[in-house]
């Protein structure tokens, strides 16, 4: 059984990323896809790559989430990989993760004759608790760090949406998988540490997630990229159109740099409705 490691960089911390590294078993084949456009990042990190015996890939600028795991996901091919674990660069890895990943994995196929999609739990990385609230035994919304993804399913499936960019890619991957019959997972004693947003704000007594602001624009563009797809549920549609206006108001309340993440958010709608797709920069020069 070989199974494959996929980590997409992009401008990433070389320390945040040995981290994730060293959490991951010695003897799985580890590909970086990078999406960096410093150019000292970039050499820092295929250095780094090297040095640890990992595969490189350089994607010569961002080419998007889905595009640089797609990348990856042909050169496991090649390789004969048969299962490909997907981990953001800013993860961790808890021991003995990916073993309780494939035992179950395992378990299931030999009980049900069939091969599905197994996820790790999410932790959070400050505070090491659940990330995850749904205690449901299998899930709708895939993560896109921590899931275990067989070569058949993702033959099956399809690859990762390049549209997208970045936002809902994994989201969009998963419903995909399940409206063809794949189950999605959330493994007991499977766990990871990752961190939500990028920066955190006490708001009203809660501790509320802030995506950098270019997310603004994708989160809000891709909404509506993906509402009329059939395999797309519809409580998470409605929760979204729902969420829309919430997300507004709370960036004219509590938003720092107020002017250019609304610049962002209102961008996302209109090429949201545009039904634009790709890199925010292909789309728009400048947001003032």
């Amino acid at each position: 059984m070989k199974i494959v490691a996929v980590v997409v960089t992009y401008n990433s911390e070389l320390d945040t990323l040995k981290s994730l590294i060293n959490s991951l078993p010695s003897d799985i084949t580890t590909i970086v896809s990078d999406n960096s456009t410093d150019s000292i990042t970039r050499l820092k990190i295929k250095n780094y790559v090297s040095d640890f015996g990992g595969i490189y890939l350089d994607m010569i600028g961002n080419k998007g989430l889905g595009c640089a795991q797609n990348v990856a996901i042909k050169y496991a091919k090649s390789i004969s990989a048969d299962f490909v674990l997907f981990m953001d660069d800013d993860s961790v890895l808890k021991e003995c993760t990916l073993k309780n990943l494939i035992n179950y994995f395992s378990s299931y196929y030999n009980e049900h004759g069939k091969e599905i999609i197994v996820c790790a739990n999410p932790l959070d990385i400050d505070s090491g608790l659940p990330l995850n609230r749904n205690n449901s035994q299998f899930i709708k919304n895939m993560m896109n760090s921590g899931s275990l993804i067989s070569i058949n399913i993702l033959n099956k499936v399809g690859y990762f949406d390049e549209d997208l960019f970045i936002d809902y890619v994994d989201y969009d991957f998963g419903w995909r998988a399940i409206s063809q019959g794949v189950r999605i997972k959330m493994v007991d004693q499977a766990f990871f540490y990752h961190k939500l947003g990028d920066s955190k704000r006490k708001i009203l007594g809660f501790d509320l997630k802030i995506s950098s602001p270019i997310r603004h624009y994708y989160q809000t563009r891709n909404t509506f990229l993906v509402f009329n797809r059939e395999h797309v549920p519809y409580t998470w549609k409605i929760n979204r159109m729902l969420a829309i206006p919430v997300k507004f108001l709370l960036i004219i309340l509590f938003a720092d740099s107020f002017t250019m993440r609304l610049g962002f958010y209102c961008k996302g709608l209109i090429d949201g409705f545009l039904g634009k797709t790709g890199d925010f920069n292909n789309n728009l020069e400048k947001v003032e």
